[in-house]
């Protein structure tokens, strides 16, 4: 308000100095005038003298051209005077300078220049004060010729601190600090709206209270950030950058699988099994920005949750497979933590566990796929989980169902996909076609296959035929189903053998995922709670990185960019690692590279 008046008053010294200057202007103007005036009333008064004077002596001044030489005493003293007379205003009109005349008077009406001006206005609530002194600011400016008039002054300070005053205590006279009744307050309390507005604010304030950086601020390091002060993490090494884990929620339980979302890249979800107690199964859904154990969301299911992902298409949309072979679907927008659709119990969907979640397609065409541990694969539309839109039963050579433990599909391929089964054998897969289901067999593993996961990456080389699969057998198996379109002497029944193995393990491997961003990186988890890094253009024998996390690991997820990833263990905790820059920032060669040493890898394979 200080501030306010000081500029008011810096206005109203400026609106005297232009009226001094305006009645200064016009001051000089008069006298000008009036000095016109008097040379004009002097200049017609010598004209008189000069007719009289000519009407005493005549038309001929010659006769009184030279004064007379002596003085003459017969001359009267009368004629001696107009003598003298004469000769000094005939000396003194001789000196008199010449006189400017006005020829013509004209007058211009000149228009001023009319300025267009505007107002900015910024969308905030208007109050009083703010209405007082925009109508104390406002002032009219008139344009003319020859200066800038303003209108009269504004009010004074002290009539708007009034102003003020008198609108504040009409207020308090209208009731603002009116307390509710007990019904009303009910009301209120009982209101959706109210217990939405109660749930975010709590979350933002524990937000402000676990996590001491600026709530507002992206907490996401980059590069230029980690430059800066930010948490270095350089070279092939890893960090542990967080670790979230509820004590009360996620006692005894098991991170069964962990999932990125797609729309925002600070959400992480978990889904967990039922433990040792007899308790539902639990989706958790982390902001990894925010250093607290909670989660931000929270829902429940009557079966284990086995398998989850983030819906591609709907950024609020939670899906997820449970033991009991329910497909379930939770909204984020809700305020319910229970399923706002989930699939039946019967024999037209999936009666078996459902280890197998995606949604593959379009923005406009889109549908998800699960497939159960019996080998029945289902085709949902996210509108309606009550009847798959279509179902295809997988089976083997001996036309026996496939024990499908894992799926991938490629990059923008929504027809072939590859499964892991638990009788040690993996398959490629197609939905459409002549032929819908398996198309071929790759064999290799000595023990059930726990995960698989197609090449991603989007690079100038297509690698999209590769894939890795991990088994209870401690290795990393790494495939081409091209093999079969090279070899046209192989039959269908031929099986197709593994390009490499990563022999490197001393334990079950859980999980194996390839970097998102870098064509030759991988990681893979293990029962002794290792994380493994491989590099294969740099050393296919060895990981580039190993970190000990602790507890037996289930589940690891890259993010979209390959910075982070999240591993979920057998205590129920997910630990958060950044990795070094040189493990998801790859050279523009990498996938050059990569098919050069895939070649070498093959030729020296036995």
């Amino acid at each position: 308000m200080a501030d306010r008046k000081a500029e008011l008053e810096k206005k109203r010294q400026k609106l005297e100095e232009l009226k001094k200057a305006r009645e200064q202007k016009k001051k000089e103007t008069q006298d000008k005038e009036l000095v016109t005036q008097v040379d004009d009333s002097r200049s017609r008064e010598r004209e008189d003298v000069d007719e009289l004077v000519k009407s005493l002596i005549g038309s001929n001044p010659a006769s009184i051209a030279e004064p007379p030489t002596k003085p003459t005493a017969q001359l009267p003293l009368a004629t001696v005077a107009i003598e003298t007379t004469t000769t000094g205003t005939e000396a003194v009109s001789k000196k008199k300078p010449k006189k400017l005349v006005i020829d013509q008077l004209s007058g211009v009406n000149i228009r001023p220049v009319e300025l267009e001006v505007y107002t900015k206005c910024v969308q905030t609530e208007f109050t009083l004060e703010d209405s007082l002194v925009k109508g104390a600011e406002e002032v009219t400016v008139v344009m003319t010729t020859d200066v800038q008039s303003v209108a009269e002054p504004v009010e004074p300070v002290e009539q708007l601190e009034e102003a003020k005053g008198q609108s504040d205590t009409e207020e308090n006279k209208d009731g603002v600090n009116k307390e509710l009744s007990e019904e009303e307050r009910e009301a209120v309390m009982s209101s959706s709206e109210f217990h939405q507005f109660l749930s975010r604010a709590a979350l933002v304030m524990e937000r402000a209270i676990t996590d001491p950086s600026d709530i507002m601020f992206d907490c996401y390091l980059d590069d230029g950030d980690r430059e800066h002060g930010g948490d270095k993490c350089l070279g092939a090494k890893v960090m542990c950058r967080n670790v979230f884990c509820d004590e009360k929620l996620c006692k005894g339980r098991v991170a069964m699988d962990t999932h990125w979302s797609p729309h925002h890249r600070d959400l992480l979800l978990a889904s967990f099994n039922a433990g040792d107690s007899d308790s539902d199964g639990l989706a958790l859904v982390w902001n990894v920005n925010f250093r607290k154990d909670t989660p931000d969301y929270m829902f429940h299911s009557q079966s284990p949750v086995v398998s989850t992902t983030f819906a591609r298409f709907h950024p609020s949309y939670l899906i997820g497979g449970t033991l009991s072979g329910q497909v379930i679907l939770w909204d984020m927008r809700s305020n319910r933590r229970i399923p706002v659709q989930r699939s039946p119990l019967s024999a037209q969907a999936h009666t078996h566990p459902v280890y197998c979640v995606n949604v593959v397609g379009t923005e406009n065409a889109h549908n998800l796929i699960t497939i159960s541990s019996d080998g029945k694969l289902c085709s949902w539309s996210l509108d309606m989980l009550s009847q798959p839109q279509e179902t295809m039963e997988l089976q083997s050579r001996q036309a026996r169902a496939i024990a499908v433990s894992c799926m991938s599909f490629a990059s923008n391929d929504v027809n072939r996909f590859v499964v892991g089964s638990q009788e040690c054998l993996a398959y490629q897969a197609v939905r459409h076609g002549s032929k819908p289901g398996v198309v071929n067999l790759f064999e290799g593993h000595a023990g059930p296959i726990t995960a698989i996961s197609c090449h991603n990456s989007s690079m100038q080389v297509d690698l999209s035929h590769l894939f890795l699969t991990s088994s209870f057998d401690w290795t990393v198996k790494l495939w081409s189903s091209k093999q079969q379109a090279d070899n046209p002497s192989a039959s269908k029944s031929t099986s197709i053998p593994a390009l490499f193995s990563f022999e490197c393990n001393n334990d079950y491997v859980y999980d194996v995922q390839w970097c998102p961003s870098h064509p030759a990186v991988f990681g893979c988890v293990n029962g002794m709670g290792q994380l493994q890094l491989w590099d294969i253009n740099k050393d296919a024998e060895v990981p580039v990185v190993t970190e000990h996390v602790g507890n037996t690991l289930h589940s690891m997820e890259f993010t979209a960019d390959g910075k982070m990833v999240a591993i979920g263990d057998s205590k129920g905790q997910i630990h958060l690692y950044e990795l070094g820059e040189s493990l998801y920032q790859p050279a523009t060669d990498e996938a050059v590279k990569l098919t050069r040493t895939l070649k070498e890898l093959q030729q020296d394979e036995p």
